[in-house]
């Protein structure tokens, strides 16, 4: 019986969806190639591919340790060893067909989609060609910073965070201008809150209704998305009611309440410049709210010396049904990554959850997160947590694992 082939599909608004196929071959190690799927297209493509990424003549190998990894021993430990030490796979092409920087974004996707666990990825090509490849993926830095977005194939923002949420209303896309310089503002919320702070002009936020954020998970073969709450949607408000309003969540939310409560809550969150409402879907079904704050300006912001461009997270899972480590881990490392992601010069991501809230920490410390201190907000105490960008992406907790999940929290700290 012939098994179905693994899938990889881009994300919102592109939704194109392809077939990793092995391909006959003399090599010792499995050999694969890219083909446009035929059976996992959506009906109608939000969006057509700006350039292609599919190369028929493209192909990779499985990665493997090679004989020039075992040249450098382990006591090596520059960053040409270490970088020469890990897994290789061979890409191949035609001549008459070089792939470009995206068809190569495409390729690594596909290997790292095969490779759930795999850190990092040493790209082996012996083409005539390659020194032209080679040339242009070492200047982006690829594949080494592959998850932070290099190569991304449509331009300055990574795939996985499309930039149109932001721009709608604009007849020319920010990014045909200079980026924009770093200017300073007040925030000040005396007497009623604990903030009062120099920071940076913040960007504008994104449409309501809009997808922030897109990935298509394989183990589950379903689409994770960030959706920017849209504070007049009945749709919106109501499933922020429900699920304020049940005893689980309601624990640590403090929320719960009419939903003219709710309404005006929403309502504040749109107006507060500092914060971003967000509902999590799989596929088309929301299951989720998350807000994500600017540190400084935060009442957080009073319990340690934040910078710039910090970034927090509050969350809550409002359907049972999506409970449970294998979507957990999948959901809280998209919400870290879409931070680091969206403001490259966001260096540490923050959190303050109830130090009660035993299930919350250890999906917190799954994806990357330290326990720093316990701080006293006027409403709890709280875990004050953090986490790197340096230490998020060298664990790059993107997949499921159920060994690292359901070890104790020593066994995770010990794979970071």
């Amino acid at each position: 019986m012939q098994t179905e082939p693994q899938s990889l599909a881009l994300p919102y608004p592109y939704l194109l969806a392809y077939d990793i196929q092995s391909t006959p071959s003399h090599c010792d190690r499995k050999v694969y190639h890219l083909d446009l799927s035929t059976s996992k297209q959506p009906t109608k493509l939000p969006c057509e591919l700006p350039e292609t990424l599919h190369n028929e003549g493209l192909s990779f190998t499985e990665p493997a340790i090679d004989h020039y990894a075992r040249k450098f021993p382990e006591n090596d430990n520059t960053s040409w060893a270490r970088a020469a030490r890990a897994p290789a796979s061979v890409i191949a092409w035609h001549e008459d067909n070089i792939p470009t920087t995206g068809q190569m974004w495409l390729a690594t996707y596909a290997i790292f989609t095969l490779n759930p666990l795999l850190k990092t990825v040493r790209l082996s090509m012996d083409r005539l060609s390659a020194k032209h490849v080679i040339g242009e993926l070492s200047a982006i830095g690829f594949p080494k910073r592959f998850w932070q977005g290099a190569g991304s194939p449509f331009g300055p923002r990574a795939l996985w965070a499309p930039h149109g949420p932001f721009e709608r209303h604009l007849r020319k896309r920010t990014m045909a201008f200079p980026p924009l310089v770093v200017d300073y503002t007040f925030t000040t919320l005396f007497p009623a809150t604990k903030v009062h702070a120099q920071h940076p002009l913040r960007p504008c936020k994104p449409v309501p209704g809009s997808t922030i954020y897109s990935r298509y998970v394989p183990h589950l073969q379903e689409y994770f998305s960030m959706i920017a709450l849209d504070h007049q949607n009945e749709e919106h408000i109501n499933l922020f009611h429900k699920w304020q309003n049940t005893a689980r969540v309601s624990r640590f939310w403090n929320e719960s309440g009419s939903i003219e409560k709710h309404r005006q809550y929403l309502r504040r969150t749109h107006e507060d410049r500092h914060l971003i409402s967000i509902l999590g879907k799989f596929d088309d079904s929301f299951f989720a709210y998350f807000e994500i704050y600017w540190a400084k300006e935060d009442q957080l912001g009073a319990y340690y010396s934040a910078e710039d461009f910090d970034r927090g997270r509050h969350f809550l899972v409002g359907e049972e049904q999506f409970r449970g480590p294998h979507r957990a881990t999948v959901w809280e490392a998209a919400l870290t990554h879409y931070m680091f992601l969206d403001e490259p010069r966001t260096m540490l991501v923050v959190g303050e959850p109830n130090i009660a809230n035993s299930s919350a920490l250890k999906y917190d410390v799954a994806t990357g997160y330290n326990v720093e201190k316990h701080v006293d907000l006027p409403h709890k105490r709280a875990a004050f947590i953090s986490c790197s960008r340096t230490r998020f992406f060298q664990l790059c907790p993107f997949s499921w694992d159920e060994k690292a999940a359901t070890a104790n929290a020593y066994d995770r700290i010990a794979r970071l």
